[in-house]
């Protein structure tokens, strides 16, 4: 199929497209702007692999761009590019229930993370699929997991206060554990320390609105399970 197969589905027509810009970085394999190009279009292509429930395939292309990059390793942006493309493949493996996968992929941004501490990005998409991991972990109800990671996210926004967008996955971290503890269990000891911790975010962040909806959203909870479990004595 060519790209301009007008009749294709869009996923098909998309494919079509990212194969005509793979060839073109594939001819000027020295071209830098082209590889980036092709790694974009990898990076919403995978989306729509993902979308499409095609896992096969979206791993497929996420090891091809792997394969591009690992061939360009001095270049600090198409490091990032790789651990952005990582975010939606992981999320599509972690809604079909691989959470091995995910943890496959975790592990290997968080490698690349560390081994390359100057480079802020590498750290937000690992935390970013940290978030993620956890989520897929309390579904499964692997509590023990979930929190392991959160202890993760934790140092890492303790190690980097100035990175923002850490800190608010710490806090959207910390309010699914608080949901999980008032709406799955009676555990309210646990939710508030967690709560306790939300609160100084919101403290350290004042001008970030994120925060103070998400202590408000979390007191709610936590109130709410005091509410039913005083009416059920």
């Amino acid at each position: 199929m060519t790209a301009n197969n007008a009749s294709a589905g869009p996923v098909r027509t998309a494919e079509a497209l990212y194969r005509d810009v793979a060839k073109l970085a594939e001819r000027d394999p020295k071209n830098k702007d082209l590889l980036e190009a092709q790694i974009h279009g990898a990076t919403h292509l995978i989306s729509l692999y993902a979308r499409s429930k095609e896992l096969t395939k979206a791993q497929s292309l996420f090891d091809e761009i792997t394969e591009a990059i690992s061939k360009n390793p001095d270049i600090p942006g198409f490091r990032e590019m790789k651990a952005g493309v990582a975010v939606p493949l992981s999320a599509a493996y972690g809604t079909a229930g691989f959470i091995d996968k995910v943890r496959d992929i975790y592990n290997e941004i968080k490698g690349i993370a560390e081994q390359f501490p100057n480079e802020p990005e590498l750290r937000e998409y690992q935390v970013n699929i940290a978030v993620n991991l956890s989520i897929d972990y309390m579904n499964k109800k692997q509590i023990a997991d979930a929190t392991d990671i959160y202890r993760e996210i934790s140092t890492i926004a303790k190690n980097y206060p100035n990175q923002l967008a850490i800190q608010r996955e710490q806090g959207r971290i910390l309010v699914l554990l608080i949901f999980h503890y008032t709406e799955e269990t009676d555990d309210i000891k646990s939710a508030r320390e967690l709560y306790h911790r939300l609160a100084q975010l919101a403290v350290a962040h004042p001008e970030e609105t994120f925060f103070r909806r998400a202590q408000a959203d979390a007191a709610v909870s936590i109130i709410a399970k005091i509410d039913e479990m005083e009416e059920e004595d």
